[in-house]
């Protein structure tokens, strides 16, 4: 299957409504050009073991998507370590109402992520070149929703993602299947919090079209992270 076929784009289009995001005719040639281009600058610098037509489509644009049923437009969105892309920035092609930054550490897949910008012209789109400490130390911005896929453990992603989560954020992390060990090691307590935040965790299961793979995202809510 190539990436400029009608298969690749029926496949692309239905996994995502199967996920409830309608993909119009400009989504779906944003997606055709990311595609290509991941393609293109993955023959020199190291963004994906996903290289055949049906792996991007699937398991990396169709998962992307997953959450976006969770996330109200006009939420502000951080992806850590956003790596080519995923899930911010097919997200913010399917619902451009969010406003979606990526961070990540590799200078290389932050060009790369500046290049789709670029090509896709979504302006609107912020990209950092940091990691998730040292943009928590300049204490400039807050989101709603903290994104992260296949990051780190749970306990470590909680642990980075709350300095930067507004009081009442979520963090929303995106795995495979097995993720109850993780979720039972998960220390709900912040150490170094005077008062330490509330939580609530919640799992929601789903499967990627074709391939039939069953995948998880884990919720992590925090009731108040303001005194973090």
């Amino acid at each position: 299957m190539e990436i400029d076929s009608p298969q690749w784009e029926k496949l692309l289009r239905e996994g995502a409504a199967s996920l409830g995001v309608l993909l119009g005719r400009e989504q779906l040639d944003a997606f055709r050009i990311y595609a290509h281009e991941l393609v293109r600058w993955n023959r020199r610098v190291n963004l994906t073991a996903i290289k055949d037509p049906v792996g991007i489509a699937v398991k990396h644009f169709v998962d992307s998507l997953a959450p976006a049923s969770i996330l109200p437009p006009g939420s502000t969105v951080l992806d850590m370590g956003s790596g080519a892309g995923f899930p911010g920035i097919p997200l913010k092609i399917a619902i451009p109402a969010l406003s979606i930054t990526l961070l990540d550490g590799s200078r290389k897949k932050v060009s790369f992520q500046r290049h789709l910008r670029g090509l896709l012209g979504i302006g609107s789109l912020q990209i950092v070149h940091a990691r998730a400490q040292e943009l928590a130390r300049t204490g400039a911005r807050r989101f709603d929703f903290i994104l992260a896929r296949a990051l780190c453990d749970l306990a470590t992603l909680t642990r980075l993602a709350i300095p930067l989560l507004t009081p009442g954020g979520t963090i929303l992390s995106m795995k495979g299947r097995k993720v109850d060990e993780e979720m039972e090691r998960l220390d709900m307590s912040a150490p170094d919090a005077v008062s330490p935040p509330r939580f609530s965790v919640g799992i929601r299961r789903y499967r990627l079209p074709l391939l039939d793979v069953e995948r998880s995202m884990v919720l992590v809510k925090v009731e108040d992270a303001s005194s973090l």
